[in-house]
């Protein structure tokens, strides 16, 4: 198991007196009444100009101001333009951070990249060296590590998918594997955070197992190896916008929500877990949470707006159960030991339900 987680007057023209200089000072340039015939001449040069005709590139340069112009009118006319807005969004309207008016459109986007955006399901097999279990040792880690840096959870999301997306192109050993989830965890946190913990800061936290120079030519092969493409829909991001439909997004949070969230965090240590899609993870712990809770467990709005039906999610809600009901006997206990604290809604020893 890897260690355990412990920042210038022109001169006045006089009769009498001195003649004045009219050598060209080199350092400040000339202050005197020529500089200002100059600038007259250049005006008239302008003018003169004015009327010949323009060159090729002149006239390009004109006709991609004009449609740089016209761009920003169209992008004008669309945001003035009325937009459909759904009635779960309708209070969120003159707040500019909810981004009402491209919601839509961000969701559509999210439910057309999650798939190209998430590891295979069979990858392990590929591997020689690890196994599913010591995937879930590293990440159980991980996540208190995220705890003791004080980590937003899209960080920690983000660190999964990378780790995952990698080993899937990459085969490592196990005394590796420890190094691939810090460096996952650095590249994540300089993409999310807005103070991410430095390099030396994750040296620290695995024990000095690895050095500055190794999670440094890590983070290098990792970018590499994944082309650079960071940006990855999970089931954070859905979980969200289904929390909300669902009505449970409250201040102080509720214990639906926590739930919901401490649900599908199980899920990120367990390997079989990514044979589901995103989407279908958030709205089966919406669905599993509502249920645990004695609410109505998958209404019509929920249906609409995760496009997935009731019987659709059983197959993942059964599963995301189990680990529910495994949880309190399983050896890796940090998303137990986070959701049992009262900031975290103290939900973790909420009894499962059945399914």
């Amino acid at each position: 198991r890897p260690a355990t987680a412990h920042t210038n007057v022109s001169p006045a023209m006089m009769h009498q007196g001195p003649a004045v200089s009219t050598r060209q000072r080199a350092a400040l340039g000339d202050v005197t009444n020529q500089r200002q015939n100059q600038t007259n001449n250049a005006g008239k040069a302008t003018k003169a100009l004015a009327g010949r005709p323009t060159t090729r590139a002149s006239q390009a340069e004109n006709k991609t101001r004009a449609n740089d112009g016209d761009r920003k009118e169209t992008l004008r006319s669309k945001s003035s333009s009325p937009t459909l807005v759904d009635a779960v969004d309708k209070h969120d309207m003159t707040n500019a951070q909810a981004v009402i008016p491209y919601l839509m459109d961000i969701h559509r986007h999210y439910r057309e990249t999650e798939a190209s955006s998430l590891a295979s399901a069979h990858y392990m097999s590929n591997q020689d060296d690890i196994n599913d279990k010591m995937r879930a040792i590293l990440i159980d880690w991980l996540v208190e590590v995220h705890l003791k840096f004080k980590l937003m959870i899209e960080t920690l999301y983000l660190t999964v998918n990378l780790i995952d997306r990698y080993l899937e192109k990459e085969k490592i050993t196990r005394n590796k594997l420890q190094l691939v989830g810090v460096t996952a965890m650095f590249l994540a946190s300089k993409y999310e955070e807005i103070y991410a913990p430095e390099c030396r800061d994750f040296v620290y936290i695995s024990d000095k197992a690895y050095t500055r120079d190794q999670i440094l030519t890590m983070e290098g092969n990792m970018l590499a190896t994944l082309n650079f493409q960071l940006t990855a829909p999970n089931a954070y991001v859905f979980l969200k916008r289904f929390a909300k439909v669902a009505g449970i997004v409250s201040v102080p949070r509720s214990k639906t929500d926590f739930l919901a969230s401490f649900f599908v965090e199980l899920t990120l240590q367990e390997y079989k877990m990514l044979k589901y899609l995103p989407s279908m993870i958030a709205a089966s712990a919406i669905y599993l949470a509502l249920k645990t809770m004695g609410q109505p467990s998958w209404t019509a709005d929920l249906a609409k707006h995760a496009c997935y039906t009731e019987a659709a999610l059983k197959p993942c809600v059964r599963d995301m159960c189990l680990l529910h009901r495994n949880a309190s006997t399983n050896s890796l206990k940090a998303v137990v030991k986070k959701y049992a604290q009262e900031k975290h809604g103290a939900v973790s020893g909420i009894p499962p339900t059945q399914i």
